[in-house]
């Protein structure tokens, strides 16, 4: 999905950063990772295209670039190729969270919370080879890490993939339902408050 292709590209980014510029001041790029993540957490709750709301943020970006300068007390020595690059990732970033976050912490209203059975699309795994250092400039394999995603179709017509625990993706049948409770944020989207996390939504049957 979108988002973890923007967590690897973040990730890429930093360590260039953080190893060959050393104009950059660390601490307000780990800041805005951080920020990047929080937003992520939230993001895998929350029914939207990601790559619709990467285009918004990043248009907001390009229509500030005039005030790329206002980053040079960021990047020293001055270099304008830096300082472009470092306002497009922090605005995008921010804006970004801005949204989730608000759309997350602030409900539109007092009825915005709702329960929902969504049908079960598919359900599938990922497996991701982990290492450990084995010397200064050696990694080895040290074991696999196996991740479990449902991919839900709501009844607008939405669809999102989102991560759940073993114990859930095993008792989840493809085909099936899933109760879901749903709130709706500030900025209209749709977040997925309970129902993911095992334990039954208030007032719902059990799965089918």
């Amino acid at each position: 999905g979108f988002f973890i292709f923007y967590r690897d590209v973040i990730d890429a980014v930093v360590s260039r950063f953080i190893h060959g510029v050393s104009g950059l001041i660390i601490p307000h790029v780990s800041t805005a990772v951080t920020v990047a993540v929080q937003a992520y957490c939230i993001y895998e709750k929350t029914v939207i295209n990601g790559w619709i709301l990467l285009a918004a943020a990043l248009s907001v970006a390009i229509v500030t670039l005039p005030l790329r300068n206002s980053w040079k007390w960021l990047v020293v020595p001055d270099n304008g190729i830096l300082r472009t690059a470092c306002h497009l990732f922090l605005v995008t970033t921010f804006c970004t969270a801005f949204v989730l976050d608000g759309n997350y912490y602030l409900p539109s209203g007092p009825e915005a919370t709702r329960r929902e059975q969504a049908s079960v699309v598919s359900k599938h795994t990922k497996e991701r080879q982990m290492t450990r250092r084995a010397g200064k400039y050696r990694y080895v394999a040290n074991s696999v890490r196996r991740s479990y995603f449902l991919r839900l179709a709501f009844a607008n017509g939405q669809e999102k993939t989102v991560p759940v625990s073993q114990a859930v993706y095993n008792r989840t049948r493809q085909g099936g339902t899933k109760k879901l409770m749903l709130t709706k944020g500030i900025f209209g989207l749709t977040v997925i408050t309970g129902g993911l996390s095992g334990s039954p939504v208030a007032g719902a049957a059990a799965d089918i």
